[in-house]
């Protein structure tokens, strides 16, 4: 406090500080003087400049600070450029972030910098100023690919503070289309409900999400890999790398409209397109324009289409079993010589079974026991064959009388027509409501080893005198012995079996 001598307490940053100013007091007596002396004081204003020294190298710029301890460093990306093959350019390179400069890390000294390509320029294509640091070309390149140069950055009055950074240049064909959109107008939906991060779509019937993508011809495929998306005009959306549209934030308007770009990053050229973006009412509320979506439609003709091929299939499987079932059906139809038809359908059905059930009792029963037939005699009143039984209960009558309308004709008068496996015998009452058709089995009363045509002869001609037809009963023509009467039955037995399966 006697001696006033100004001291640094501690290590100036002359990024912190660069100047102090100081007020300085004296006084002519001691601080603990006596009361009542007099004493007189002064003051003065010291300013301390504090002087940068020479302590860091250059620093490229742009470069990002970082601080490791109490020393300061500055870290640079490097740049980067592009040229055509087997073209030479004219005047200084345009590189990224920009030009190659550096400047004295010291920055109240700002020393003189120098530039120096150290590696990289092996076939001296390019050159570099000394003093401004531009980068030139000498030669056009001949081989496409990037091409990797160090720069070197010095003080020229002390050349220990130096800096390096890397400079590449790459060599590209040149590009003689620019990127193209496939379309130049595009249309797209959004629903007004949606918010941040949903996607623009493609039509209004999907949820497809619209998409775009420009196409470069300089490439084979069509594909530029360095081809960046870019929106203008807009603050609803943004787009992806892929070229998908997404919202930024909740549509507040019924449409609007922006400008897609395109962007080869290498080359620096560029297409345009405008979409046109429709705002859509909310999901699942009907717009008043649209009563179904084409969609909803396309669903509905499907599922009646299969329908419709169901039924199809249905009622083809139905005839075809009605076809199998009836086959025999038609095939009477076909030989029905009768011109007439059936009036009591119900009525002659439940005949023809009960005479089918008869025949099969009576087949049955001969096969267990077998009773020869008696003989029959002529009945002097009728003059019919008859039996023993027979009674006569008109012996007025003259012999020659007509029989009454109750008589059944004769079967054996009709034709008989004959079918591959089967004979189609008809009978008939004068009454046309009794008539019937039955199928027969050829193997009824005869021997298989008979002729047809002799079986035919016989049913031409009268009956014999010891056999007969009798109403509703069918007699077997030859009988020799009841060993060959059980063999005829059990044939006929067969023959029922199967006229019964084809009916």
């Amino acid at each position: 406090m006697y001696t006033p001598n100004i001291l640094v307490n501690k290590v100036l940053d002359y990024d912190v500080i660069q100047q102090v100013k100081l007020i300085l007091y004296v006084q002519d007596t001691p601080l603990q003087s006596q009361p009542g002396e007099r004493s007189f004081t002064a003051t003065t204003t010291i300013t301390v400049n504090i002087k940068d020294i020479d302590n860091r190298p250059p620093w490229f710029q742009p470069c990002t600070k970082v601080t490791v301890g109490s020393a300061k460093i500055c870290l640079s990306l490097g740049y980067r450029g592009r040229v055509n093959l087997t073209e030479k350019q004219d005047g200084a390179l345009q590189l990224q972030p920009g030009p190659v400069y550096a400047r004295d890390g010291d920055r109240s000294r700002n020393e003189e910098i120098s530039y120096k390509i150290v590696r990289g320029n092996e076939d001296n294509i390019f050159q570099i100023d000394e003093n401004s640091g531009n980068i030139s070309m000498l030669k056009p390149p001949d081989i496409a690919g990037p091409i990797s140069l160090l720069v070197l950055a010095f003080q020229l009055l002390n050349r220990d503070q130096f800096a390096t950074t890397s400079v590449t240049i790459d060599v590209m064909k040149k590009s003689r289309n620019p990127p193209r959109f496939e379309k130049e107008r595009y249309e797209g939906y959004v629903y007004s409900n949606s918010g941040p991060e949903n996607m623009v779509l493609r039509d209004k019937m999907s949820n497809r999400p619209f998409r775009v993508r420009a196409r470069d011809e300089d490439f084979a495929s069509g594909i530029n890999p360095d081809i960046k998306y870019e929106v203008q005009y807009s603050s609803y959306v943004n787009i992806t790398t892929d070229g998908f549209i997404l919202l930024k934030k909740a549509v507040r308007t019924d449409a609007f409209a922006l400008q897609l770009r395109a962007v080869d990053v290498s080359t620096g050229e560029s297409g345009t397109a405008a979409l046109s973006v429709n705002v859509l009412p909310p999901v699942g509320i009907q717009s008043q324009d649209e009563s179904y979506r084409a969609g909803d439609m396309a669903l509905l003709g499907f599922v009646m289409a299969a329908l419709l091929v169901l039924c199809l299939i249905v009622i083809g499987y139905l005839i075809s079993r009605v076809k199998k079932g009836n086959s025999d059906a038609f095939k009477l139809s076909e030989v029905s010589i009768f011109p007439s038809k059936l009036r009591d359908t119900g009525r002659s059905r439940s005949r023809r079974a009960d005479l089918r059930e008869q025949r099969l009792d009576a087949v049955q029963g001969a096969r267990v026991r077998v009773i020869p037939r008696e003989r029959q005699r002529h009945c002097s009143s009728c003059g019919f064959q008859v039996h023993a039984n027979h009674s006569h209960y008109s012996p007025g009558l003259p012999v020659k009388e007509k029989p009454s309308k109750q008589r059944v004709k004769s079967i054996l008068a009709k034709e008989r027509r004959k079918d591959d496996k089967k004979t189609v015998w008809f009978k008939e009452s004068e009454d046309s409501s009794d008539i019937e058709v039955e199928i027969i089995p050829d193997t009824i009363g005869l021997k298989p080893e008979d002729d047809e045509d002799k079986v035919e002869g016989d049913f031409a001609s009268n009956p014999p005198e010891d056999g007969g037809m009798v109403l509703g009963e069918l007699t077997m023509l030859s009988i020799k012995d009841s060993r060959s009467r059980e063999t005829d039955i059990t044939d006929s037995k067969d023959g029922l079996n199967t006229d019964r399966r084809d009916q």
